[in-house]
């Protein structure tokens, strides 16, 4: 008995079919890699910009804390007429405005390192 008789023209037609294949194996081996580059990027901008916004959350708590108190202390020194303690707490108040306008700053820098 013998194998199978196979043309010369099925071999050549076979051996294209292989090389075509290899060639769209490497294609999709490529666009695979793009893709999960640029997956693993954006990963990588979730977790900046959730430790970025925990930092914030703190950073807001803290100050509303902080305003809270100075309020306060604001009400009480116009129950008691303290003008000192209003006066110390104006200033404790302003501060406070700029540490939200800092925290603002950062925010958009924050921002913009996230858009590149």
């Amino acid at each position: 008995m013998s194998g199978p008789v196979i043309c010369p023209a099925e071999i050549e037609l076979l051996k294209k079919q292989i090389v075509d294949l290899k060639l769209k194996i490497r294609e999709i081996t490529v666009q695979f890699s793009a893709v999960l580059i640029d997956k693993t990027g954006l990963h990588e901008k979730i977790i900046i910009l959730q430790n970025a916004n925990e930092v914030l959350n703190k950073k807001i708590s803290e100050l509303k804390d902080q305003y809270d108190f100075t309020f306060h202390n604001i009400s009480t020194g116009l129950e008691n007429t303290d003008t000192d303690l209003i006066k110390e707490n104006l200033t404790k108040l302003q501060q406070i405005q700029c540490q939200f306008n800092e925290i603002n700053s950062e925010q958009k820098r924050a921002e913009e390192e996230i858009r590149y």
